[in-house]
């Protein structure tokens, strides 16, 4: 029987492909609390310790941060991901953090959307815009540091800031967005300085509609924005140190002074010191791989683009090759790219 050159390339594929053991490097790591998580608030005396964490904002108050209660959330991949590599060789498929609704008022609603930055402004701004929806998304960000913290060094007893506060624009750890160009810039007081941000993931529920009371008990999701490169970049950045810190943070306003007053309606959430069972969970999908070595074997080759088209035609995630939030046509075409070259 004669054999075509073109069916012994077949043959010899197939039985490459029936003994081939090439296994993608694929991380599912997910944590069911966070290693630190503290409630960042200037008049806060037992940092690490509190079972919730109250967010407000104090909007214009002086002396005080926009965005003047946090929760600071630390998760330690390092045990589950491979740390110093390379940047480019982390590919953040997905990253999702639950919390939980520990305590809320009845003026406090479900507010899934974002709000433009303007319907925080006093109402004699020129620039201020009506709210369509009743209280403020629940927001993450990344953060940013002072005084030489880092988020290794940066525990749940350090200090809050500078002396003599509240001081605005001084916590050790404070929120930051990132521009087009990736540059992280501190929105703490944005309101104040009218400097725009967009959320790195807003707070979202199925048991509830928008409008509804929070209810106790609800547990938000939080999907970040991968498709933005500075956002991606701060992820991948923190994972190949093996420290991801991240600010839950929200502009509803309170009043009344330290605590946020006994008039005031705002959210708190759970953290792992109180009694709620993944009070503050990651979910995270990291695949590791190198130009076009999909399967991460060390060798670029048709099995890499076996499984690439196999992830593309499925329409998974781990196939945004470009990393732009989207699979489509242009994923194809630059994994082909990098295939050839």
């Amino acid at each position: 029987m004669k054999t075509t050159a073109s069916a012994t390339l077949a043959l010899s594929l197939f039985a490459a492909m029936a003994t081939s053991t090439a296994v993608a490097q694929v991380f599912n790591p997910s944590y069911s609390q966070p290693q630190m998580d503290r409630w960042m608030y200037p008049f806060n005396s037992t940092p690490g310790s509190e079972l919730r964490a109250p967010l407000f904002g104090a909007i214009q108050v002086t002396n005080f941060d926009d965005r003047d209660s946090e929760m600071l959330l630390k998760f330690d991949t390092s045990a589950d991901i491979p740390t110093g590599m390379p940047l480019n060789h982390y590919k953040i498929v997905s990253a999702t953090i639950r919390l939980t609704v520990s305590s809320s008022t009845p003026a406090v609603f479900y507010d899934p959307t974002p709000d433009a930055l303007a319907t925080n402004y006093n109402t004699t701004d020129a620039g201020y815009i009506p709210d369509s929806d009743p209280s403020k998304p629940v927001e993450i960000y990344g953060v940013g540091y002072r005084a030489g913290y880092t988020a290794a060094t940066f525990l749940e007893n350090s200090p809050f800031g500078c002396q003599g506060f509240p001081v605005e624009g001084c916590r050790n750890v404070y929120p930051i967005d990132v521009d087009s160009n990736g540059a992280a810039f501190d929105i703490a007081r944005q309101v104040r300085l009218q400097i725009d941000s967009t959320a790195w993931a807003i707070g979202t529920t199925t048991t509830l509609n928008p409008g509804d009371q929070l209810a106790v008990g609800t547990v938000m999701t939080f999907n970040f924005d991968l498709s933005r490169a500075g956002v991606r970049a701060y992820f991948k950045d923190a994972i190949a140190s093996g420290k991801l810190m991240l600010a839950a943070t929200s502009l509803q306003p309170a009043s009344g002074g330290p605590g946020g007053g006994t008039s005031s309606d705002y959210a708190s959430f759970a953290t792992k010191e109180g009694s709620v069972a993944n009070a503050a969970k990651l979910d995270l999908r990291v695949k590791m791989y190198e130009g076009a070595d999909y399967n991460a074997d060390g060798t670029v080759d048709f099995f890499d683009y076996l499984d690439f088209v196999d992830d593309f035609s499925a329409g998974s995630m781990d196939s945004d090759f470009n990393e732009d939030g989207v699979i489509d046509f242009f994923d194809y075409l630059d994994f082909v790219d990098a295939f050839a070259h």
